[in-house]
């Protein structure tokens, strides 16, 4: 949809191959209009092209075992590498990225980023924790969920927290805008502060949450 191979091309490709159905994966585990409907109309669009193959979509893995188990075992790498003293006294903060709230009105986005970040944090053991928001963009007079990481840490900082782990529950893989805002600018903004961001993995090629996609497709080519 953003980059090269573009939809068209690649829908092209199978065609000329004869491939007349397709499984279609789209990377979000969560469910919202910017995240999943955009880029089904992205495919429909592209299908224009004559003899373009069907397409059925993998739904409803965002919530699967694997993917809360990945969370889980990042969550406790990164506890297991805190010092012993701030085990049990760090703050800590589910990132995901900002939406208009309209949007998240008229979706699951919010309900299911709270689902994921509570069964993640239950499997460790830990009960309380906030979900923020990051990577916001548009216009600053469009309200937008909130809120956001660096205000959460002068937050945490006036509540006295001293080490913060910053789990980014709503992101699959370490791209641009994880890097950039939480290793960048949030890192940036805790030194101001003087507190420690303790950032969690994103669940990238872990075993279970590459089995929990594998799953996923299984059961759609089973249909």
């Amino acid at each position: 949809r953003h980059w090269t191979p573009w939809l068209r091309e690649a829908l092209q490709a199978f065609a000329d191959d004869g491939v007349q159905d397709l499984v279609g994966v789209i990377m979000a585990a969560q469910e919202t209009e910017a995240s999943l409907a955009r880029y089904q109309e992205a495919v429909e669009r592209a299908r224009g092209i004559e003899g373009a193959p069907r397409v059925r979509y993998v739904t409803g893995w965002g919530l699967s075992e694997g993917v809360i188990e990945a969370h889980a075992c990042n969550l406790a790498r990164t506890y297991a590498r805190l010092p012993i003293e701030a085990r049990a006294s760090a703050s800590l903060l589910f990132t995901a990225h900002s939406i208009p709230v309209p949007m998240a009105k008229a979706s699951p986005y919010v309900a299911q980023l709270e689902e994921t970040a509570r069964r993640a944090a239950e499997k460790i053991g830990i009960t309380k924790h906030r979900l923020v928001y990051q990577s916001r963009s548009g216009s600053p007079r469009d309200p937008w969920l909130e809120p956001d990481i660096l205000d959460a840490l002068d937050e945490e900082k006036r509540a006295g927290a001293s080490d913060v782990v910053v789990a980014p529950i709503g992101f699959l893989c370490d791209h641009v805008e994880v890097l950039y805002d939480l290793d960048i600018e949030a890192q940036q903004k805790a030194r101001e502060l003087g507190i420690r961001v303790h950032r969690v993995a994103t669940p990238g090629a872990h075993p279970a949450f590459i089995s929990a996609l594998a799953d996923a497709v299984e059961r759609v080519l089973g249909d």
